[in-house]
């Protein structure tokens, strides 16, 4: 578990999404920090933002996974465009 994940974790989303951000400037292709931030941004009352977040993440991610991400996707934000 990385420390953004640990700030998630202890319910502190402003400080996992400056870990996260760390995290994502040294890899950008990260899909745990890249979901991670959408779920801070989530946390925070951001929906617009996390959402864009999360589109950004299944853009990028091999079609065996999109499912995943969808499920993730809707578990933290309760939706996505189109359900």
């Amino acid at each position: 578990m990385g420390l953004g994940e640990l700030m998630l974790a202890l319910g502190r989303p402003e400080d996992a999404i400056r870990e996260l951000d760390l995290a994502l400037r040294c890899n950008p292709v990260l899909i745990a920090a890249s979901m991670g931030m959408g779920h801070a941004l989530t946390m925070m009352g951001r929906y617009e933002e996390a959402l864009q977040r999360y589109k950004q993440v299944l853009a990028s991610v091999p079609s065996c996974l999109k499912r995943v991400c969808r499920r993730f996707c809707i578990g933290a934000h309760g939706k996505t465009e189109g359900s």
